[in-house]
């Protein structure tokens, strides 16, 4: 596993980590990735986070067809 750098913001420890759907297989919400994983960073978790679930992914699990909807 590669090293993650933890910083400070506002007195808080934090670090940044990829979606745990990058690994769709091994994810409990494996179902929202897209084709061959999600390569996104989330940014800011706190330090003893161990898994994070991105903005996309996210979007996926709360949409009825599983697909992103941006507004435009």
């Amino acid at each position: 596993m590669r090293r993650v750098k933890s910083k400070n913001i506002k007195g808080r420890a934090v670090k940044s980590m990829r979606c745990v759907n990058s690994n769709p297989k091994k994810s409990k919400w494996g179902q929202y990735a897209p084709a061959g994983g999600c390569d996104e960073i989330v940014y800011n978790v706190d330090k003893e986070t161990t898994s994070a679930l991105c903005w996309k992914c996210t979007s996926r699990s709360v949409s009825r067809t599983g697909k992103i909807h941006l507004m435009e």
